[in-house]
C-alpha cells in the first residue's frame, strides 16, 4: 500500500487476539475503509511486564508469531512491532504520541480499547490520548468492553480459563479454539507401546499451558485435520517425576513427525491426570477417551 495513503492505526498488547481486540481491529479496518486509507496494528514484540515487572508478567496465550498471524487473519496486512524496551517503557505519554503515532506514522486514525493505557508507567489513559488527539488532529475511537454473557473478554479472563482447564469457555472468549503448537521431539515410546504413538511436542518458552489434563483436540498436521488426544501432565503412571510434558495422539494417522511442527486446537478437557495400576488400565482408559473425544467432535 502507498505510504501516502491516511493511516489509521489499532494500538493494543493484543494476546490472544480475542473478540474485544477483534472488535478493535475490524473498526481500523472500518475506519480506515472510510478515510481511503490502510489499517495498521501497533502492538510490542514482547508483553510489557517482561520488561517492567517479569516475576508478574502472565504466561501468553499467542507467542509473537501467532499473535502476528492472527491479526493477519482479521484482515490487517501491515503490523508493527515495537521494541518494548526500557528507553520504549520511559516515553511519556505525550513523547509516545508525539514519537510514533505524529512523526512515524502520521496517523489520522487511532482506534484503542476503553482501558488502553500507555506512556511510563501506563500514566496515561484513554481521556489524556483524547486530548492529545484533539491537539493532533486524529480522530480517535475508544471500542467500548466486548462481553459474553456477563463477562467482560479480556486476556486475563481467558488465561484464568485455560488454567483451569476450561477451554470451551476460553474459546467463547476467543472466538476460536485455544491452540498449542510446537516442535516434536524424541520421547520414551511408551505410547507406541500402548497401542497409541504420541507426538511430543517442544512448546515455545513463555506460551501458556492449560490445566494438566486429557483434552480432545483437532491437530493440523502437513496440512490436515485429524482428529486427536491432548495429554499435558508429568506422566505419573510411569516416572512420577516433575516436569510437565505434551503429549499428542493423532486419530487415525501414521507417519513418523519428528522435527516437523504441529497445532493442536484444544476443544474440551476429558479428565485430570492420575496414576493407573498398569499400563494396561491407562489403555483401557485411553479406549474411553477416544471414543469421548470421537463424540464431541461429531
Amino acid at each position: 500500500m502507498s505510504r501516502g495513503k491516511p493511516t489509521v492505526l489499532a494500538l493494543g498488547t493484543f494476546d490472544g487476539v480475542h473478540r474485544g481486540h477483534q472488535a478493535i481491529l475490524s473498526t481500523a479496518l472500518n475506519l480506515a475503509g472510510q478515510m481511503g486509507g490502510r489499517a495498521v496494528a501497533f502492538t510490542f514484540d514482547r508483553h510489557p511486564l517482561a520488561v517492567l515487572n517479569p516475576a508478574k508478567c502472565p504466561p501468553l496465550i499467542t507467542t509473537t508469531q501467532e499473535k502476528e498471524e492472527l491479526i493477519r487473519r482479521h484482515g490487517i496486512e501491515e503490523v508493527f512491532l515495537a521494541s518494548f524496551n526500557r528507553e520504549f517503557a520511559a516515553l511519556t505519554p505525550a513523547q509516545f504520541v508525539e514519537q510514533y503515532l505524529v512523526q512515524r506514522f502520521q496517523a489520522k486514525g487511532v482506534v484503542v480499547g476503553f482501558d488502553f493505557s500507555f506512556g511510563h508507567l501506563g500514566a496515561g489513559k484513554v481521556d489524556l490520548l483524547q486530548s492529545l488527539a484533539t491537539e493532533h488532529q486524529f480522530e480517535l475511537i475508544v471500542v467500548q468492553p466486548v462481553t459474553a454473557g456477563d463477562t467482560v473478554i479480556s486476556s486475563t479472563a481467558i488465561r484464568n480459563h485455560l488454567l483451569a482447564g476450561d477451554v470451551r469457555r476460553a474459546a467463547e472468549l476467543l472466538g476460536y479454539p485455544f491452540f498449542l503448537r510446537g516442535q516434536v521431539i524424541p520421547g520414551e515410546g511408551r505410547g507406541r507401546q500402548l497401542g497409541f504413538p504420541t507426538a511430543n511436542l517442544a512448546c515455545p518458552p513463555g506460551k501458556l499451558i492449560p490445566r494438566p489434563g486429557v483434552y480432545a483436540v483437532e491437530a493440523s498436521v502437513r496440512g490436515g485435520m485429524f482428529l486427536g488426544l491432548l495429554a499435558i501432565s508429568d506422566r505419573p503412571t510411569f516416572t512420577g517425576r516433575g516436569g510437565v510434558t505434551v503429549e499428542l495422539f493423532i486419530d487415525e494417522f501414521n507417519g513418523d513427525l519428528y522435527d516437523e511442527m504441529v497445532e493442536a486446537r484444544l476443544l474440551e478437557r476429558l479428565r485430570g491426570i492420575c496414576r493407573f495400576p498398569s499400563a494396561s488400565a491407562l489403555k483401557e482408559q485411553m479406549e474411553k477417551d477416544r471414543l469421548a473425544a470421537r463424540q464431541i467432535l461429531r
